[in-house]
């Protein structure tokens, strides 16, 4: 990412997108690699990330870049109903190989707004 080389071709295509809207809806923002781009285009951000490790780096990269308050984070997941919801891995990655942290999960509507 450091390089500018991260995924050009989604970069490219998200920033054409950019272009054409005011607010950026992120769900599974992970570290924020696409929330900055937004962010650094002046758009309104909403970056959903339940997993704690990325939450961490999601919320140090807004920091860094001084956005942290033109930004809202929701530390949830998002799906079509409202539970718990039980991701599965460990360590670097999440995977369905075994049981791993529980996470709130709210519904798509949640967000209108």
């Amino acid at each position: 990412m450091a390089s500018g080389n991260y995924e050009p071709e989604e970069t490219m295509i998200i920033r054409k997108l950019l272009k054409k809207v005011d607010i950026f809806i992120n769900i599974g923002a992970n570290v924020g690699y696409y929330c900055c781009h937004a962010l650094s285009m002046g758009k309104s951000v909403v970056a959903i990330e339940p997993v704690a490790r990325n939450l961490h780096y999601l919320l140090k990269n807004f920091k860094n870049n001084g956005w942290e308050k033109k930004v809202e984070v929701f530390p949830v997941a998002v799906g079509s109903e409202n539970n718990i919801l039980e991701m599965y891995g460990g360590g670097r990655e999440l995977r369905l190989l075994k049981v791993g942290p529980k996470f709130q999960k709210v519904m798509y509507d949640w967000f209108l707004f």
